[in-house]
């Protein structure tokens, strides 16, 4: 008989974003193959976009933290452990780190600290700091994906383990039809080059619209597509009169794999990266990537194979890779091919949840011979 094991997963909002999707994902994963697991989640946020939240119907426990004292809400997390004793709790979040790791001071389970998602310098007594280095002493495992990351966040080798994001191929096996998606967007340029990123200080619009606007004042024939949330007028400004055109900048979309599809080209500009959920949905869709050296991106891209792998702020590199791919239609597909077979190898959601089961089955066999060796 197969035991059943729960794991409670911690996490900020269940808001479009990339760890949000890792876990929606994950969770899908263990549904089909390991019915076993019981997954239920802790969100900090009543926000909920993703459909298979009913569809795959998971018991989301909300602790609207916004709306409550620190106190409060930590009283109401503890309470939620206590009540529902896993075996797992696997904290997506800072925070959640921070409430695990009191949690774990009274209640026996095993904790997974998958806060590493990024490769930022880490100052001491940051925020970060706190929501790292202190949790870090709690935890059983800390998870990040990118070996970057751990190096980054100086993660204890002993407990420190690195699962790359997968990605599910089911995502875009019913895309919208290119043309539908070109007259949506009101694209009539032969080529499109795309970069997938919130508006915010932890991705480098500066050098991607520079580039663009490097391109625009050679040649016409090529879109640029900004895609993501967050305040855009900076780069609106930054585009000018002569080339808004051609550079166009669309909100978070929930079907963004349609819009990515249409590109020739993905790029990804960025001051902060661990392995981006972006660069890997261009990848599956047989799209060369050009994206700046930070973090985990060499991990992702073969470079001058799937893409090319550029210094941080250099758009002149940036946009000459995009010409050169542009006017080699035999390159374009061959590294776009390449891409796709990088990321069924390495980057499947299959290869993904299998590891994070893995972990998970260790973890759970090491409390059941700790719980056996106290009964003796």
């Amino acid at each position: 008989m197969v035991k059943m094991f729960k794991i409670f997963h911690v996490i900020d909002s269940l808001r479009t974003g990339g760890k949000e999707r890792r876990l929606i994902e994950l969770i899908k994963f263990f549904k089909f193959f390991h019915p076993e697991i019981q997954n239920e989640i802790i969100s900090f946020s009543k926000s909920i976009d993703f459909q298979e939240i009913d569809t795959l119907a998971i018991k989301v426990h909300i602790i609207d933290r916004k709306q409550l004292s620190e106190f409060t809400a930590l009283r109401m997390f503890l309470k939620v452990i206590r009540q529902n004793r896993p075996d797992v709790v696997h904290s997506w979040i800072g925070i959640g780190s921070i409430y695990t790791s009191i949690a774990k001071m009274i209640y026996n389970f095993k904790f997974v600290n998958g806060i590493i998602a990024s490769c930022p310098k880490v100052k001491v007594f940051s925020k970060l700091w706190f929501h790292s280095k202190p949790t870090f002493i709690f935890s059983d495992i800390v998870m990040s994906n990118s070996f970057a990351g751990l190096k980054a966040f100086k993660a204890p080798v002993k407990k420190s383990v690195c699962i790359h994001n997968g990605f599910n191929f089911d995502r875009i096996k019913n895309l919208e039809d290119k043309d539908s998606v070109r007259k949506r967007l009101n694209v009539t340029t032969p080529y499109i080059v795309g970069m997938v990123a919130a508006f915010s200080i932890f991705k480098d619009y500066d050098t991607y619209v520079k580039a663009a606007n490097f391109v625009l004042n050679k040649r016409k024939d090529i879109s640029f597509l900004c895609i993501g949330s967050g305040s855009k007028e900076k780069y609106i400004r930054m585009a000018g009169k002569d080339n808004l055109e051609n550079i166009l900048f669309v909100d978070n979309q929930q079907n963004v794999e349609s819009i990515m599809n249409i590109c020739d080209i993905g790029v990804l500009s960025s001051n902060s990266e661990g392995i981006s959920n972006s660069i890997i949905e261009f990848m599956a869709l047989e799209k060369p990537v050009i994206a700046t050296s930070t973090g985990g991106t060499p991990e992702l891209i073969a470079d001058g194979e799937s893409g090319f792998i550029l210094k941080q702020g250099d758009h002149i590199a940036m946009a000459d890779k995009i010409i050169e791919l542009i006017d080699d239609k035999v390159k374009l597909s061959l590294m776009g091919k390449e891409s796709n077979r990088i990321i069924k190898e390495k980057f499947s959601i299959e290869r993904m949840g299998s590891d994070v089961y893995a972990l998970y089955k260790k973890l759970t066999g090491e409390k059941e011979a700790a719980i056996k060796e106290a009964e003796r």
